[in-house]
């Protein structure tokens, strides 16, 4: 793993989101080597509008191998997959659930040579607070589950990036909160912010001490994110 911008190397899975369409480019003009992993070859035109490279990859079907092949390339990783809803339960506990175990996995297995993980998930999901007849059951149970784990296992350098209910906004200031349910009340984060906080942590030569980071939008620059 690299100490510095130069040559850092970033892998997107899931890259086609709206979060990760809107971090590739920012890596990029901070100097990052972008690499983007899609489902969908069509998909492949705007991950290179966004300055990444587009690779093209089933994250449910790809080999423990496999994994170890590809995550050991890169300096720091970010996981922003998600079935979005998209296929019912099987497909949100195949990629939010399964796959994302699997990457964790295989960082475990590489021991020092794996790169760093920004994993992104929500406020709070170390719990899941949803019922069981709320559509978000299944999403959350997922994440509940790999979030566990992580804590669990993640002995590697990763952080838990933890916003609440995503808008539009074109707002790029934090606001730090804390990582429970109770504090994200009628809180909302930005995806742009979402985008800010990946890039500054993902360009960084050391991160803080911290395995989670809650926020909302706020006036604070994610400069300010300690250290």
């Amino acid at each position: 793993m690299t100490s510095t911008n130069d040559g850092n190397k970033v892998l997107i899975i899931g890259g086609h989101g709206n979060v990760a369409l809107l971090t590739a480019p920012r890596l990029v003009e901070k100097g990052a080597s972008v690499t983007s992993l899609i489902r969908d070859p069509k998909q492949s035109s705007d991950i290179e509008s966004a300055g990444a490279t587009p690779v093209v990859r089933d994250i449910t079907e790809v080999s423990p191998e496999s994994w170890d092949e590809l995550l050991a390339e890169y300096d720091t990783v970010i996981w922003s997959a998600g079935a979005g809803g998209k296929g019912g339960a099987e497909a949100t506990y195949a990629i939010d659930r399964d796959a994302a175990l699997e990457v964790i996995a295989s960082l475990r297995r590489l021991g020092d040579k794996a790169p760093r993980l920004l994993l992104v998930s929500f406020i709070g999901s170390r719990e899941n607070l949803f019922s069981e007849d709320d559509g978000m059951y299944d999403y959350g149970e997922a994440k509940r589950v790999v979030d566990e784990k992580l804590d669990e296992e993640g002995s590697f350098e990763h952080i838990v990036i933890a916003p609440t209910m995503l808008t539009n906004e074109d707002v790029d200031g934090f606001e730090e909160i804390q990582d429970e349910k109770a504090f994200a009340r009628d809180k909302t984060t930005s995806r742009k912010l979402v985008a800010a906080v990946l890039t500054e942590l993902a360009t960084r030569e050391s991160w803080p001490k911290i395995k989670r980071f809650a926020f909302i939008d706020g006036d604070k620059a994610v400069s300010e994110i300690p250290a």
